[in-house]
């Protein structure tokens, strides 16, 4: 079960930070413009913060977690979407970042700020059927820079690294390899050789592998936009699967049997035992 193994001492405020990071991995941002259910040509604005993964325990607990159950969890192909929308459910999710910020990445900190800024123009309305001055100006602005985001890849301000303790870093890229990690044995010649990858478009969360480790190696994909931290040296393997298994450990299920098998094979290790 997902959630299985999750070590109990680690403070409660520390391990909160694995929450954020595998929102900051899965999470998408947006503002729905859509019409009104009861037909005619007038629309409205709503602010929207979905998670999506595979894993409907992990985002049930998620969901308890960090927003009391307030959610709504539905079925996708090849997942589900965990989905907090409109006025009244987004606020939560801005409240727990608030508690728990990313601990860098300016991407995802832009996406929170544009979404923040939706939130002060929207709340200031009395009723939903009379609009602002300038409404639809100001949100089709913060409509038009999230699309830019998604495109380029690419944020337009810096963000400073948020300076905390290495506890929260564990928890916060544990959260991040759930969400964007990938783990196991690929081939080499004659051989299965070991790997462990994180991939996605923020650079400052890759540094953030490489600076907490002291290994690994950063590559930049230009096709995708995507930055990916990557280790195939078995003792680094090695370390980082203990690291996950046991210090800072994932929830995700497929992952941690990932890992698990991993560890068996590492820690029995002969050349015939990773041959094809």
């Amino acid at each position: 079960m997902s959630g299985d193994n999750v070590s109990s001492a680690g403070n409660q405020q520390e391990t909160m930070y694995y929450y954020c990071g595998f929102m900051v991995g899965e999470c998408s941002i947006c503002l729905i413009k859509a019409k009104h259910k009861y037909g005619g040509s007038g629309f409205y604005f709503t602010p929207d913060f979905t998670v999506s993964n595979a894993d409907l325990i992990l985002l049930k607990r998620i969901n308890r977690t960090i927003a009391d159950g307030r959610g709504v969890i539905t079925s996708i192909k090849g997942g589900y979407n965990l989905s907090f929308r409109g006025k009244s459910k987004v606020p939560t999710v801005l409240a727990f970042f608030d508690r728990y910020p990313p601990i860098c990445g300016d991407m995802i900190q832009e996406k929170l700020l544009y979404l923040r800024q939706a939130m002060d123009i929207l709340l200031q309305k009395k009723n939903c059927n009379v609009r602002l001055p300038d409404e639809v100006t100001m949100i089709e602005a913060l409509r038009q820079k999230l699309k830019e985001l998604k495109i380029n890849g690419k944020a337009g301000s810096k963000f400073p690294t948020k300076i905390i303790s290495r506890t929260m870093i564990g928890y916060f890229l544990s959260g991040i390899v759930d969400a964007e990690g990938s783990m196991g044995f690929r081939k080499c010649g004659k051989y299965y050789q070991p790997y462990f990858t994180v991939g996605m478009r923020e650079e400052a969360i890759i540094d953030l592998f490489q600076e907490f480790f002291g290994f690994g190696s950063k590559y930049y994909r230009p096709a995708q936009k995507l930055y990916q931290y990557e280790t195939g040296k078995r003792e680094n393997v090695s370390r980082l699967t203990d690291f996950f298994l046991h210090d800072y450990p994932l929830m995700l299920s497929k992952n941690r049997k990932r890992l698990q098998k991993l560890q068996r094979i590492l820690n029995d290790y002969t050349p015939r035992a990773v041959r094809k």
